[in-house]
């Protein structure tokens, strides 16, 4: 869909034609030297976009880009702070197609969209899994693990967003499903035993203490022989 409002050149530049085009980049990009403001943009690609007015999209690059907005604002959406980027007819969208394998960007979209939780909603659960198959055909990076590794994961992560302790997949899966990260012991946890042996103690025993375990886990079972 946003090909339509693009234009390839010669010199490997991508101009917008549309009318007007919005990003809004999150600043944790920041924290990993993933995100710079000056002249131009250079941030990692993996952001929501809006086009002439449209319903909001992802754009999911692992890669870092330069861009040349018109505008440029900072904005607060549900306690996060995000860059505003405003495209007007003209201007560079990306200025090289070129972009550098970067191996680091497979540890950083591990720890925003796993490890911290903040997979952005455009990702619908039954993208999430692939993420890092793409992760690894853009930066080159290997990443020692079986593709059904992360299916695991992001199906025991996802959760209903009105009872945290039942997972995504036993939904109606009409809404979308609430990202935990991955380091929540409170709710990421099923048994007693894991809530104990993982870190942040003291959170775990009050879980623990307050939401009773329904089912005793295999492991569980091996301990108390």
């Amino acid at each position: 869909m946003l090909n339509k409002y693009l234009t390839y050149n010669a010199d490997n530049s991508i101009t917008f034609i549309g009318s007007d085009l919005t990003i809004k980049i999150t600043k944790r990009f920041e924290n990993y030297g993933m995100l710079s403001i000056g002249d131009n943009v250079q941030a990692l690609a993996i952001f929501e976009l809006c086009v002439d007015g449209g319903p909001s999209r992802g754009f999911f690059l692992p890669a870092k880009i330069t861009m040349i907005p018109s505008e440029i604002t900072e904005i607060t959406e549900n306690g996060q702070s995000f860059y505003k980027l405003i495209f007007k007819k003209g201007d560079t969208f990306i200025k090289s197609r070129r972009v550098v394998k970067n191996g680091q960007i497979a540890y950083i979209v591990f720890a925003e969209f796993v490890e911290k939780g903040y997979c952005p909603n455009f990702i619908s659960y039954e993208h999430r899994a692939f993420l890092f198959d793409i992760v690894q055909q853009v930066t080159g990076t290997r990443i020692p693990a079986e593709h059904a590794m992360f299916e695991i994961i992001f199906a025991h992560l996802s959760r209903d967003r009105k009872n945290v302790y039942m997972t995504y997949r036993l939904t109606d899966m009409k809404d979308t499903p609430l990202q935990l990260a991955l380091k929540d012991v409170a709710h990421a946890t099923t048994s007693v035993t894991a809530k104990l042996v993982g870190g942040y103690l003291s959170d775990a025993l009050t879980v623990a203490t307050v939401n009773h375990a329904d089912n005793i886990s295999p492991i569980e079972e091996l301990l108390r022989v």
